[in-house]
């Protein structure tokens, strides 16, 4: 039986929108924000990719003709969808929160300790990342955070803005490197998770003889 494809190329176009939407500017939310809507994206398609198996085995093009095959595959508690289903739900990617304890901003920032960089108070932020075989992105997702609060701290500082602008180049420059890092290693890491499941879809349909 030749099955569909998984849309991949969604994937990736969805993760890239997603970063532009969610982190031109690096914030807790926006990382918590950028991170639920990546899983949601990810989990879809490859719910997607069951549906379109299941009606290409029930009604498309290479229906089951057998209707004893036909009405195992297509039972409620033990067919080919409620299989797959419980794999996604069993293999849920998974979001997860570091708690990031930071240095007390300068003085000539004290006055702003209300300043959303610190919203669950001075030295506190907490960063979201997806983990997906390993914390290797909400690790990453933590270190972005951290550098975006330092390099704010840099360019609202007015004697830091005057003294130090091969420091905020410098910050800002790493905050690029690690946000593509981000981008492109989770798109890999999704796309494997992806082929995981194509893999598990395969198994279960060979019971069928498919």
């Amino acid at each position: 039986m030749t099955t569909p494809l998984i849309n991949k190329v969604y994937l990736k176009t969805q993760v890239q929108e997603k970063a532009k939407l969610f982190l031109s500017e690096i914030s807790d939310e926006n990382l918590k924000y950028f991170t639920e809507e990546v899983k949601k994206v990810a989990e879809g398609v490859l719910e997607a990719y069951v549906f379109d198996i299941y009606d290409t085995c029930t009604t498309g093009a290479f229906a089951i003709k057998d209707n004893d095959v036909l009405q195992s595959f297509s039972d409620l508690n033990s067919g080919y969808q409620t299989q797959m289903l419980k794999w996604i739900s069993d293999n849920a990617l998974k979001v997860e929160h570091i708690e990031i304890n930071l240095p007390k901003p300068p003085a000539e920032t004290a006055s702003k300790t209300t300043n959303p960089l610190y919203p669950l108070g001075i030295g506190t932020v907490i960063a979201t990342g997806l983990f997906i075989f390993t914390n290797a992105w909400v690790a990453l997702a933590a270190e972005i955070l951290t550098i975006a609060i330092a390099y704010r701290q840099y360019i609202k500082n007015v004697t830091i803005r005057e003294h130090n602008a091969f420091e905020k180049e410098r910050y800002a420059h790493e905050l690029r490197i690690k946000k593509d890092q981000l981008i492109q290693g989770l798109t890999l890491d999704l796309e494997k998770w992806l082929d995981r499941g194509k893999a598990e879809s395969d198994r279960v349909i060979a019971f069928w003889g498919l």
